[in-house]
C-alpha cells in the first residue's frame, strides 16, 4: 500500500504541476511576469481572478513532496539508516519551503494588489510586494526550494531508489536534473541563463518523478 500511494502521489505531483504551470503561463504569463515592475505584476494579478486559485493548487501539489519523502523512506530496506532519515528530512523541508513561498500569492498578494489600485496606498503596496517577493519568493520558495529539492533528489536517487532497484540510467538522470535545478540559485546573482537552465531542469525533473512513480506502481501491482 505504501508503494502504491507513494507512486500515485509522485504521478499526481509531476503531472498536476505541469498542468497548473501551463495554466499560469497562459493566464498570468508566469514566470516571465516576475521580471516586470511590481505595479505591472499586481495589476495583472488583480485583473485575473483565477491566478490566486492556480497558485493554491500549485502549493497543494508542492506539498505532496512531504508524503512522497516519508513514503520512500518507509520503502527503503535501510530506512533506519542515517542517509534514509536525512533524505526524508530534506524532502519534507523541500515541500514545506515551496508551499510557504507559493502561499504568498494566495494570502498576501491579493491584499497588496487591492492596495496598489488605491493611489493613497499604492506606494506602500509596491514596497510591500517587493519585500515579500524577495524574501518569501526568491529567498525561501526559490533558493531554499531549489537546494532542498535537488538535495532530496540526489539522496534518494543514490540511496533509496538504488536499493529499490531503480535502473541506473534513471537514477543518474535524476541527479542530472537536480544539478540543473540548483543552477537556478545563481540567477538572482546575475547569471541570467540560470533561470532557463532551472526551468529545463524542473521539466526534466518532473519527468523523472513521474517515471519513478510509474516504476513504483508497476512493482506494487506485481
Amino acid at each position: 500500500m505504501t508503494r502504491l500511494l507513494t507512486g500515485v502521489a509522485m504521478l499526481i505531483a509531476a503531472l498536476g504541476t505541469n498542468i497548473v504551470f501551463v495554466a499560469l503561463a497562459n493566464a498570468f504569463d508566469y514566470p516571465a511576469i516576475l521580471r516586470e515592475p511590481p505595479a505591472v505584476v499586481l495589476g495583472r494579478f488583480a485583473a485575473t481572478a483565477s491566478v490566486r486559485w492556480l497558485f493554491a493548487a500549485l502549493a497543494a501539489l508542492a506539498a505532496l513532496l512531504v508524503p512522497v519523502s516519508v513514503g520512500l523512506r518507509g520503502l527503503d530496506p535501510h530506512h533506519f539508516s542515517s542517509t534514509a532519515r536525512l533524505a526524508a528530512v530534506v524532502g519534507v523541508l523541500a515541500g514545506v519551503v515551496q508551499v510557504v513561498g507559493l502561499l504568498r500569492w494566495v494570502f498576501a498578494v491579493p491584499a497588496l494588489a487591492a492596495a496598489a489600485a488605491d493611489p493613497s496606498s499604492a506606494a506602500a503596496a509596491l514596497v510591500g510586494f517587493t519585500v515579500l517577493h524577495e524574501y518569501l519568493g526568491v529567498g525561501i520558495g526559490e533558493t531554499l526550494g531549489y537546494l532542498t529539492t535537488a538535495g532530496w533528489t540526489v539522496l534518494v536517487a543514490l540511496g533509496t531508489l538504488r536499493r529499490l532497484g531503480q535502473p541506473s540510467w534513471l537514477r543518474w538522470f535524476g541527479v542530472l536534473c537536480a544539478a540543473a535545478v540548483v543552477i537556478g540559485v545563481a540567477e538572482p546573482f546575475g547569471f541570467a541563463a540560470g533561470g532557463t537552465v532551472n526551468f529545463i531542469g524542473y521539466v526534466a525533473w518532473s519527468a523523472w518523478l513521474a517515471a519513478t512513480g510509474v516504476l513504483l506502481l508497476r512493482r506494487a501491482r506485481a
